[in-house]
């Protein structure tokens, strides 16, 4: 599949996956949730391009970035929360199937230019979030009704 920015007659440019239509790789059609979509591979089996899915090899939803303090009072770093899953186009097939989506949660240090990223459980971060309105509710006591969160159960 072409660059949108290419000329037409241009050669095809091929993205950095390997053919998912070849025997022993996977053919991933991507999370449909992923904000990069239009980059997985449509019902007719094209490749998917690279211009639009990025990373390459995980589908994410879009961020929420808030302003966070290492410890109480240290460097300030943003906080980026959103979800994922491995896109494994044209990757080698493995005994490996565990792609479910997880939240992930990653520190962005802008003054040492570092950052950690982990992940949860979707149930994980539901009872994360039910936790953190509550927490929130009852130092705030500003009538925020926290049993209006689905249950952690």
């Amino acid at each position: 599949m072409t660059d949108r920015t290419e000329d037409q007659a241009q050669p095809a440019r091929r993205g950095p996956w390997h053919d998912g239509t070849e025997p022993g790789r996977y053919f991933d059609r991507g999370a449909p949730w992923c904000l990069n979509a239009a980059g997985h591979p449509s019902g007719q089996n094209t490749y998917p391009d690279a211009t639009i899915h990025t990373p390459p090899d995980e589908c994410q939803t879009r961020s929420l970035f808030t302003e966070g303090l290492e410890d109480l009072a240290g460097p300030s770093c943003f906080v980026e929360t959103y979800a994922a899953e491995p896109f494994r186009y044209g990757q080698p097939r493995t005994g490996d199937l565990a792609a479910t989506p997880r939240v992930i949660i990653e520190t962005h240090y802008l003054a040492a230019d570092t950052s950690t990223r982990f992940s949860v459980s979707l149930g994980d971060a539901l009872r994360l979030a039910t936790h953190l309105a509550i927490i929130v509710s009852t130092i705030d006591r500003a009538g925020f009704d926290a049993t209006s969160f689905p249950s952690s159960r």
